[in-house]
């Protein structure tokens, strides 16, 4: 686990996280061996024109096409479009059956799908995650003007890595019938807020109108500290778009809602199932699965970002796995270990109070007495 040679999780791994890039740890990958690729990649919202035609040929020729420059709120990661070599390592990796959901930009969401297209995989309906709250106007160079938007949707890609004659006839393959709240099969809209939801259509809540079925997601105001507690009291962030420094520990600046990644979660998988994330960013995936009963496979470059995943991840692992008595590999609880004796560092770093310092130190004594 840790920074070791990726490969396959063994029956007894629930998780294993990696630093590094992407492409190059998912292809020491053991070959059809996940179920399910959720990530959220650079959207390539870039003041830098995509130059159609060279794009188009880079695509025939199955190359990667890289504009440079920077992203959103100037984050080099966050300036090309995800790249097809690693949609041909992920499709690699899937199992025949196996889903990929991938985060797009509206603006870029065509070239994202004829990408993902071309290595094999065959397009599903999407899903459209439909922001009531918390969005801002988002200004794009043209090249004549700028285009002020309120963006309040975010298009999910789903594909389908296709069955082979092993499993062609399995329903193990299949998008879940899970139910929305509001009965009925789940829908491809996801919302955030029922109340501005039933507000903005109109309708009254008590009036019996039944609503299409689509899933409600809430993502409360702090929910990027989730995980974090140990660490985040005296710990400072600046805000994405104010950039007011506030108080908190994840400077991630696009976390996605945990409930709205549990719902693909559960979507896309059966319990156990693997699921592997190559742009983990702040660690939301793994504690989606970690809440699912999912095991989890996380790849990420940035040194600030994997540091926040490793914290949260461990400290969720400790309160759902390893206090729930749930049974834990040797392996497993050696790698548990390391990570809380990251966390006490970080901790300390931070000058965290002496209360929360002693509660760091009383999880890894039991660990260590789990291991003897």
């Amino acid at each position: 686990m840790g920074r070791k040679r990726a490969k396959s999780l063994d029956k007894r791994q629930r998780i294993a996280l990696y630093q590094g890039d992407n492409n190059k740890i998912v292809s020491k990958i053991k070959s059809n061996s996940v179920d399910a690729v959720i990530i959220d990649p650079n959207y390539g919202i870039n003041s830098k024109k995509i130059d159609l035609e060279e794009w188009l040929e880079t695509l025939l020729v199955k190359d990667d096409y890289v504009r440079g420059g920077t992203g959103f709120n100037g984050n080099k990661w966050d300036a090309d479009l995800p790249r097809l070599t690693h949609f041909e390592q992920l499709y690699r990796d899937l199992k025949p059956g196996g889903f990929l959901a991938c985060f797009a930009s509206a603006l870029n969401e065509h070239y994202v799908k004829m990408t993902i297209e071309s290595v094999g995989f065959k397009i599903k309906e999407p899903i459209m995650w439909i922001r009531t709250n918390g969005t801002f106007a988002r200004t794009r160079n043209t090249g004549g003007g700028a285009d002020n938007l309120r963006i309040l949707n975010e298009p999910i890609i789903i594909a389908q890595k296709p069955l082979n004659e092993k499993n062609k006839k399995s329903k193990k393959y299949q998008i879940s019938k899970n139910k929305s709240p509001l009965g009925g099969p789940a829908g491809n809209l996801v919302y955030e807020e029922v109340a501005d939801v039933i507000k903005s259509l109109g309708v009254a809540q008590n009036s019996g109108y039944k609503l299409p079925p689509f899933i409600i997601e809430q993502k409360p105001v702090n929910e990027k500290e989730y995980g974090l507690d140990l660490v985040n009291e005296n710990a400072r962030r600046r805000t994405v778009i104010s950039k007011n420094i506030i108080s908190g520990a994840n400077k991630h600046d696009t976390v996605k809602p945990i409930s709205l990644i549990r719902y693909l979660v559960r979507l896309l998988t059966k319990e156990n199932a693997i699921v592997l994330d190559t742009f983990m960013g702040s660690g939301t995936c793994a504690l989606a699965c970690l809440l699912e009963n999912r095991r989890f496979i996380g790849v990420e470059l940035e040194n600030d970002y994997f540091n926040i995943s490793k914290v949260r991840t461990h400290t969720i692992y400790h309160r759902l796995i390893f206090q729930e008595n749930k049974k834990v590999s040797l392996d497993e609880l050696r790698w548990h270990l390391d990570g809380l004796m990251f966390i006490k560092q970080v901790a300390k770093e931070l000058k965290t109070s002496s209360e929360k310092m002693n509660l760091i130190e009383q999880m890894i004594g039991a660990v260590k007495k789990k291991i003897k």
